[in-house]
C-alpha cells in the first residue's frame, strides 16, 4: 500500500519504519500523523512541505543564519545584524522561513507598504505544521486575528478607534501620580535589602499595575496574567510556530478566556469607570463582537506591559553598563526624554515585527512571493550607520533621533506613549535613588524570542 503526498508516492513502510505513525483518513485526504516524529516529518507528508525553502535565492548560511536564536545571539544580537546588513540587507532565512530586512531605510518604507498585511500572519505563522495540528489549534488563530496588531483597515481602523480614547496624551500624563506613587512604593520596598530584581520587582510590577488598573482588573492577579501573556508572546517569538509551544499557548489562552469572559459578565450587569466596561458597551452597541472583546482586552493586557518591561530593563541595564551616561542623566534629569529615546533605539524593547506579502513585490533587489512573511528588523534599523551616526554607541542628548522601536505607520504602538512616561518616570527614579547601583552578575540570560528583547532577571545590589 502506498500514501499519496501531492503526486508523490510513498510506501507505507517507509513510513512506519520513519517513525510511529497513524493514518487519517477523510473525504478529501489520506493523512498521515507521526506520534514521535519531527514535525517536519508531518508537514512534509501531509502538506507537500509548505514549509518551502528558497532555492532561487543565495542563502549562505552565515554566521546570522547559524547563531539564531543561540545564548550568544540573544546577549548581543547587533554585531550579527551589522554582519549580515553588510553581506546580505534582505535576508531569507530558511531557519525563520521568513525575509529579514536590516536596513533602516528598507524597514520604514516596509511598515508604509500597502502590499505587506499584518492580517494574514497568525495563519502564515502556523502553516507549516501538520493539517490535523491546525485543525486542533484553530481556537489559537481565530484569537490571534482578532488582536489590532494583525488586523488591516478597515476592521484596524474601527478597532484602534474604539480604544484610542482610553490612550489620548491628556489621560497619560493624568496617570503620571500614580506612576509615580507606584514606582515610590517598589523602590522604597527594594531600599531595604538593598538588593533586587529589576525585573520582577521592578520593570514588571509597575506596568502590569498600571494596565490592569485601567482595564480595570484586579492588580493582585497581575502575576496570572503575566504567565498568561509570557505564553502568548511566546508564540510569535522563534519565528515559526513549534507545536508544543502552539499547544501551551492555546491552554493559557482558554484559561484566560474563561477569566476574561466572567469578567465581561459582571461588567454587564454592573459596569464601572474602565476600559472593559467601555468595551463592553462597544460589544452591545455592535461595534464590538465578543471574540473582538476578548481579543482586544488580551492585546490590551500583553501589549500594555511587555513593552516597558523591556524598555526599563534593557534601558537601566545600558546605563549601568555606561557609568558616563547614567551620571550625566543623574547630574541633569532634564535629560530623561532624550534618554529614553535614545535607550528606545540603543536596545529596542521590539527587535522585530512581521507583514505578509498580498502579491509579489521586489525590495532592495529581492523578489517577494505573495504569500511570504517579510521581517522588518527594528533593532537592526536602530542600529543602521547610515541613519544613526556612530550607531553603536549610547548617547542620552542623541538628537536627531528617529528611532523605530515603535513601529511606523497605522500600526504604530498605541501604548508607545505610556511606555515612555512609565519608561522615564522609572528609569529617573531609579538612578536618583539608586545612585551606586551595580550589575550583580554580568552572567545574564535573555529572553528566546526574536521579537521581544529583555534579560529574564537582573540582579542588582546598591
Amino acid at each position: 500500500m502506498e500514501v499519496s503526498c501531492r503526486g508523490i508516492l510513498l510506501p507505507l513502510r517507509i513510513v512506519f519504519k520513519a517513525a510511529i505513525a497513524r493514518v487519517i483518513i477523510t473525504p478529501k485526504k489520506v493523512l498521515v500523523v507521526f506520534s514521535n516524529g519531527p514535525n517536519t516529518l508531518n508537514s512534509w507528508y501531509n502538506n507537500g512541505i509548505k514549509r518551502t525553502k528558497r532555492t532561487d535565492v543565495l542563502n549562505t548560511q552565515t554566521s546570522f543564519e547559524q547563531h539564531l536564536l543561540t545564548p550568544e545571539y540573544l546577549a548581543n544580537p547587533y554585531s550579527f545584524y551589522q554582519q549580515l546588513r553588510s553581506e546580505e540587507p534582505v535576508h531569507w532565512s530558511d531557519t525563520t522561513n521568513t525575509w529579514l530586512l536590516m536596513c533602516y531605510s528598507d524597514v520604514v518604507a516596509s511598515l508604509h507598504n500597502p502590499i505587506l498585511k499584518t492580517g494574514g500572519k497568525p495563519e502564515a505563522h502556523l502553516r507549516h505544521l501538520p493539517d490535523v495540528v491546525q485543525t486542533e489549534l484553530a481556537p489559537l488563530q481565530r484569537h490571534y486575528e482578532t488582536w489590532m496588531s494583525f488586523v488591516d483597515p478597515p476592521d484596524h481602523t474601527r478597532l484602534r478607534g474604539l480604544v484610542s480614547n482610553g490612550f489620548t496624551p491628556r489621560m497619560l500624563e493624568d496617570l503620571r501620580p500614580r506612576i509615580q506613587q507606584i514606582v515610590d512604593n517598589l523602590l522604597e520596598e527594594a531600599q531595604e535589602g538593598r538588593q533586587m530584581d529589576i525585573i520582577s520587582d521592578f520593570a514588571y510590577p509597575l506596568p502590569a499595575t498600571i494596565i490592569c488598573e485601567m482595564l480595570g482588573l484586579p492588580p493582585e492577579d497581575y502575576q496570572q496574567f503575566h504567565e498568561w501573556s509570557a505564553a502568548l508572546v511566546e508564540f510569535f517569538g522563534s519565528g515559526i510556530a513549534e507545536e508544543e509551544t502552539a499547544r501551551r499557548t492555546q491552554r493559557n489562552l482558554l484559561a484566560l478566556s474563561d477569566y476574561l469572559r466572567n469578567v465581561f459578565a459582571q461588567r454587564r450587569r454592573h459596569p464601572k469607570n474602565d476600559l472593559i466596561s467601555a468595551l463592553v458597551g462597544e460589544e452591545e452597541g455592535d461595534s464590538l463582537s465578543e471574540d473582538e472583546l476578548f481579543g482586544m482586552c488580551v492585546f490590551l493586557l500583553a501589549a500594555g506591559h511587555e513593552t516597558t518591561v523591556s524598555l526599563i530593563g534593557n534601558g537601566l541595564l545600558a546605563l549601568m553598563r555606561h557609568p558616563d551616561q547614567m551620571k550625566k542623566l543623574q547630574s541633569d534629569p532634564s535629560l530623561i526624554d532624550t534618554a529614553v529615546e535614545e535607550l528606545l533605539r540603543y536596545d529596542s524593547p521590539l527587535q522585530s515585527l512581521a507583514r505578509v506579502a498580498e502579491e509579489e513585490l521586489e525590495i532592495n533587489g529581492k523578489k517577494i512571493r505573495k504569500g511570504e512573511v517579510v521581517r522588518p528588523m527594528l533593532g537592526a534599523a536602530n542600529r543602521d550607520p547610515e541613519q544613526f551616526p556612530d550607531p553603536d554607541r549610547l548617547d542620552i542628548c542623541r538628537h536627531p533621533n528617529r528611532h523605530v522601536a515603535f513601529g511606523f505607520g497605522i500600526h504604530y504602538c498605541l501604548g508607545g506613549p505610556l511606555a515612555r512616561i512609565e519608561g522615564q518616570i522609572a528609569i529617573n527614579s531609579f538612578i536618583q535613588r539608586m545612585p551606586q547601583v551595580q550589575i550583580a552578575s554580568e552572567s545574564l540570560q535573555w529572553r528566546k524570542n526574536l521579537s521581544n528583547r529583555n534579560p529574564l532577571s537582573l540582579p542588582v545590589v546598591f
